[in-house]
């Protein structure tokens, strides 16, 4: 499971301001951006929707990479991507009250952060608002930080079992990534942990556990996965398309404690040799719809 050379790890950049972009146009404040080439004085960057422009120093702050030690390490050298799934036109799945999973997931996602903040170094998101993300994008950033662990916060749909005794947790890692299993694991039993609190019935998929997804090649079957060169890991901690547990996630204490769960599974990835635990062999899976996707929109004010 080869995968090709990292790029090189030129860090990220925040604007600082609604700032002008080579070729016309603006990106919004706030926004944190891989740097893929171009000079200090005028950084290349990839912007959310994966268009290549070129920024001003004046408009920018730098966010430099990590200093790539291998794990674990300490606390105050950890850096942490948090990348709630979906975002913008891509609303994921939904609540039977018709709330999208890209609103519930950068709320668990924040609360990833807080329960993050003094026990690693720096966190940083793909996105801290309702935006489009491309996949090229959310991988850019994690190389481009050379980020000790990416974590892509998602929610469920369309289980295999309903009324189900356990949880249908499932946390996803790269085949091709030498601490995948580790990482898939390690996230696993923190959440685990949590949601056995909360009491049954669950939704599940007969294979719910900490597992990878072949596709048709052979390789990684999600993008993330496959194209990343960091620890990268998909978490899919419930299935909001199911009433309980779509009520469940819409209570702020039970988001602080799924965030908690995660970021307990962070810091053990990278400041522990915790194994985790919950590994399973997934069933075949075939290939998913697909359909085109609308045209992506940077954010630009």
């Amino acid at each position: 499971m080869s995968r090709d050379a990292p790029p090189p790890a030129l860090g990220a950049v925040r604007t600082t301001r609604i700032t002008p972009r080579s070729g016309g146009g603006t990106l919004a404040a706030g926004l944190v951006l891989p740097r893929i080439g171009g000079s200090a004085a005028a950084p290349e960057v990839l912007t959310p929707c994966g268009r290549r422009t070129t920024l001003r120093a004046a408009d920018l702050t730098v966010i430099p990479p990590s200093d790539g030690r291998a794990l674990p390490k300490a606390k105050q050298n950890v850096l942490v991507l948090l990348d709630p799934g979906h975002g913008g036109q891509a609303r994921g799945t939904q609540a039977p009250d018709r709330t999208p999973e890209k609103l519930r997931v950068l709320e668990i996602s924040r609360e990833v952060a807080r329960s993050l903040t003094g026990r690693v170094g720096r966190v940083v998101f793909t996105r801290d608002r309702d935006m489009e993300a491309t996949l090229p994008f959310r991988v850019a950033l994690a190389d481009a930080l050379r980020v000790d662990v990416a974590v892509s916060v998602h929610l469920n749909a369309e289980p295999d079992i309903k009324g189900g005794a356990t949880p249908g947790l499932e946390t996803y890692a790269s085949l091709a990534e030498p601490t995948g299993r580790r990482l898939a694991g390690v996230i696993y039993e923190h959440q685990r942990r949590y949601l056995d609190t909360l009491g049954g019935p669950w939704a599940r998929d007969r294979d719910a556990g900490a597992k990878y997804r072949r596709g048709r090649d052979g390789r990684d079957y999600y993008g993330l996965l496959r194209r990343a060169h960091r620890p990268f890991a998909i978490s899919e901690t419930m299935f909001l398309s199911e009433p309980r547990e779509a009520a469940l996630v819409a209570r702020a204490d039970v988001r602080r404690g799924l965030g908690k769960a995660i970021a307990d599974g962070i810091v053990a990835f990278t400041t522990t040799s915790e194994p985790g635990s919950g590994w399973v062999t997934p069933y075949p899976r075939g290939a998913d719809p697909g359909g085109s996707a609308p045209a992506c929109v940077d954010p630009a004010r």
